[in-house]
């Protein structure tokens, strides 16, 4: 039997719900931009933004964009960006730990 390419690795039950939570919010965060910029553009597509695969550095522009032109995220997305923030970093120790003990 052949790994999944969707195989999540070896996560405990606690990081794999920390996985998850990551990346539900990480779409949150992205849809936001996504939306954000879709306004500022005036685009009339109604595709589902999510679907589309963003790079990080393309994620990453999106922020400095909205940043620059002043434009704060409303709380809820703050809110799903600081989760993001701290799941990743949950998610990293665990990684750094499993290449540690190997």
């Amino acid at each position: 039997m052949s790994p999944s390419t969707n195989s999540l690795g070896p996560l405990r039950p606690s990081s794999l719900s920390i996985y998850r939570t990551y990346k539900r919010e990480t779409s949150t965060v992205i849809g936001w931009l996504t939306s954000f910029e879709k306004t500022a553009d005036n685009s009339k597509d109604d595709q589902n933004p999510i679907l589309r695969e963003l790079t990080v550095r393309q994620i990453a522009d999106r922020a400095r964009k909205a940043a620059s032109i002043g434009i704060r995220p409303p709380k809820d997305i703050e809110a799903a960006f600081k989760m993001v923030i701290m799941n990743r970093s949950r998610l990293t120790k665990h990684y750094k730990s499993l290449s540690s003990s190997s």
